[in-house]
């Protein structure tokens, strides 16, 4: 399987195992956690590998058929409505960004555009916004809210607008995708030279990945790959681009610093809002270390946020 096996970013060999799950851990995960049987996605599969790019440092999970599909997403929205919650977000710290960086008249894509908050918003600015977005419950919504929001992918929708937009935008899309490099040369290809590409995703080195590396919705089939800011600078390689400014979500990081170090300290695999009594006490206990620790660290030096965003710059006319 090695010998086949690829970079999904550069699609060079130079790949290396950086380590793995257990399947049954990711199914129980899924259930315990969300109520979701995740176990279709892991027919056949012994166990969940990670790999990492040589290239970039970018690292994915593999095999790559664990992405989900539209129905995964439906399922998702359904339990989160059925629970009182959004599985959309609607105005976040990479939204305010990519806003900050659009200019009035601006043509503007955005990629996952969910039920189309970013989309309203964008109405300020420039009447020439669209979305792309697989859920077709999203869709729908989007196009009675009087939206331009299309159900297929940017390598659809290359072929139709090509160096049509003047910022393309993904914001917790580029985690979803296994197909990287067709995925970037996609997005690519509609932005004119010049123009800008935003993307916001979890930020996993070294949140998700050395602290948090159970976190279930970082896990496949809701993730499959596992972004850092040394993966995007690497991008610069094999793409023409240029990244020219990145952020790190809200301010106050010491708090989810503090609580994801207590969290990785005692092995907590479970989720904010189903911690267990114990968990909760345990995790209390070792606040009066981990809260100076965590505001030292704030103070001395940048604390990584949890999220991060970056914008890169078209240095070409056509993707390498």
């Amino acid at each position: 399987m090695m010998e086949n096996l690829v970079s999904p970013v550069t699609h060079n060999k130079a790949v290396r195992l950086w380590g793995r799950i257990e399947k049954e851990d990711i199914i129980r995960l899924y259930k315990d956690q969300l109520g979701y049987d995740a176990s279709r996605y892991f027919t056949g599969v012994d166990h969940v590998s990670i790999y990492e790019c040589l290239d970039t440092g970018y690292r994915f999970y593999y095999p790559y058929t664990l992405e989900g599909d539209a129905r995964f997403y439906e399922d998702l929205q359904n339990l989160k409505e059925t629970g009182g919650d959004d599985y959309y977000r609607h105005w976040e710290y990479d939204h305010r960004f990519a806003y900050e960086h659009i200019q009035a008249g601006d043509a503007v894509l955005e990629i996952g555009c969910g039920t189309g908050s970013f989309l309203k918003k964008l109405k300020e600015k420039t009447d020439k916004a669209c979305g792309l977005e697989l859920n077709r419950n999203a869709v729908k919504q989007c196009r009675e809210n009087g939206l331009d929001v299309y159900g297929e992918l940017v390598q659809v929708h290359a072929g139709k607008r090509k160096e049509y937009y003047d910022v393309v935008c993904a914001f917790q899309v580029l985690e979803h995708i296994t197909a990287v490099k067709e995925f970037l040369d996609a997005c690519l290809t509609v932005l004119k030279p010049g123009g800008k590409l935003v993307f916001g995703v979890p930020n996993n080195e070294p949140y998700y990945q050395r602290w948090d590396k159970y976190a279930t919705l970082n896990l496949p089939p809701h993730h499959v790959g596992l972004w850092s800011p040394k993966a995007f600078a690497g991008l610069e390689r094999f793409f023409p681009v240029k990244l020219s400014a990145r952020a790190y979500d809200a301010p106050g990081r010491w708090k989810s610093d503090a609580y994801l170090h207590t969290k990785h300290w005692l092995g907590i695999k479970t989720l904010p809002r189903t911690h267990t009594l114990t968990e909760k006490l345990l995790m209390l206990s070792l606040a009066p270390l981990a809260v100076p620790l965590s505001i030292y660290r704030q103070v001395s030096t940048e604390i990584p946020g949890a999220y991060i965003v970056v914008m890169f710059e078209k240095t070409g006319s056509e993707p390498a």
